[in-house]
């Protein structure tokens, strides 16, 4: 039988235009906030401080901003990090996951060049763009923020207000996020995410209630009506609740989405746009089942947030979310192999790697994990040792797999996601 939860009253928002703005002491520049941190640091320590304020290091988009860029900062800095990571040089992308640095760059002849550094930096006196080392190398740094609009709510984020909440069930919490002329928060960016995530972790304890729900047939909405278009749910966990919670404590390592019963108190977040009156509406019934029946064997919603990658032996799998097995899982494989997979994050996030299932024919099946390159191994594993979650210290890890035999045996599947923590 189907629980219906009755949600009074939907809110119609009616905002007047108005002008864009920044907060935390950031300077409007072309529709953009930034903030100059002239202390040097590596690329690491900036990237951190950008994100306490739910920033990231500085995107350049076309020629305006470069120039932009070079008139802000004058003379208070001669170098300044960018929020570019190179995996090759070929291959370079943006840290507010607006994805590959393709429809522009301004890299100074000869870059990017990755055997100088996978980090990038803007030299300001030309305004070219130049590879450097993210650990040994101490630059500036400017971080970026969307504009948003006049509020005196004290969490203002690209427009909307945000205020988070002690323990509800999910039909109270939202009947309290009306109340402040909101809802439950919808989490439609990267960005977003990251503000929230920085938000919460100093302002509430444990994970938090947002405004989606996720039916039994895999669709995910939000109670806001906002366009399902970004998804940070967790592929280590199976969909078997309807309500929707972001992960903001220690049992939870990876700081994803995962599902909850709507009838479990948790934290929450409410949401509401910044600067808006408000007018009612009776609302429609919305009704949700209180379990979802037949979990799925594969990690949920991939087509909409995972780069969910089977097999690929001997190859560089595409930027963490992302998920792999050993070639013809979970089918036995019966020829003796040995894979090699690089995996990659943007920015200063490291990367969390969970083995979900290693069926071995014997000890002589092992799968080591290495922090970066092969130099440092940080776990081995033949399918008869306890297996376990690794983070790299950095945004690259490398996963090898030997079988070892020729006997038949099932394989292994992992998962890797960036991880902030």
């Amino acid at each position: 039988m189907l629980k219906k939860l009755i949600f009074v009253p939907i809110l119609v928002f009616y905002c007047v235009a108005a002008e864009p703005i920044c907060t935390n002491g950031f300077t409007l520049v072309n529709n953009k906030c930034l903030k100059l941190m002239s202390t040097t640091t590596n690329y690491n320590s900036a990237e951190q401080y950008c994100r306490g304020f739910g920033a990231t290091l500085m995107t350049v988009k076309d020629s305006v901003e470069n120039d932009d860029i070079k008139t802000f900062l004058k003379s208070s800095a001669s170098m300044v990090w960018m929020g570019i990571y190179c995996i090759t040089n070929e291959q370079c992308f943006w840290d507010d996951s607006s994805k590959n640095v393709s429809n522009y760059s301004n890299f100074a002849t000869g870059f990017p060049l990755t055997d100088e550094g996978n980090c990038v930096y803007f030299a300001v006196a030309t305004g070219k763009w130049i590879s450097g080392d993210c650990d040994s190398q101490q630059r500036a740094s400017v971080c970026e923020m969307p504009t948003t609009v006049a509020d005196d709510c004290p969490n203002n984020f690209n427009g909307n207000c945000y205020t988070f909440h002690d323990k509800q069930k999910f039909g109270d919490a939202q009947k309290i996020c009306q109340q402040e002329s909101g809802n439950l928060a919808s989490i439609i960016s990267e960005q977003e995410n990251r503000y929230i995530m920085s938000q919460a972790s100093q302002l509430v304890s444990g994970d938090l209630l947002i405004g989606a729900t996720w039916s039994t047939d895999n669709n995910e909405q939000w109670l806001d009506g906002s366009t399902w278009q970004y998804s940070n749910i967790d592929p280590a966990y199976q969909h078997i609740m309807n309500c929707m919670a972001i992960a903001n404590s220690v049992v939870h390592f990876a700081k994803g989405w995962y599902s909850v019963s709507c009838g479990m108190p948790y934290s929450f977040i409410c949401k509401r746009p910044a600067g808006s009156t408000v007018s009612t509406t009776v609302p429609p019934t919305s009704t949700v089942p209180p379990t979802a029946t037949v979990p799925p064997t594969v990690p949920p919603t991939a087509a909409d947030a995972l780069a969910t990658v089977t097999q690929n032996c001997n190859s560089t799998l595409p930027m963490a979310p992302g998920f792999f097995t050993s070639p013809g899982f979970p089918a036995n494989l019966a020829a003796p192999i040995f894979c090699t997979y690089q995996l990659n994050t943007i920015g200063s996030y490291r990367i969390l790697l969970r083995i979900i299932d290693f069926v071995p024919e014997s000890s002589d099946n092992v799968i080591n994990v290495y922090d970066g390159d092969s130099t440092t191994l940080l776990g081995s594993f033949n399918g008869y040792t306890p297996l376990a979650s690794l983070v790299s210290s950095g945004n690259r890890m490398m996963v090898t797999f030997s079988s070892g035999s020729t006997e038949s045996f099932q394989g292994f599947s992992v998962t890797y996601t960036p991880y902030s923590g």
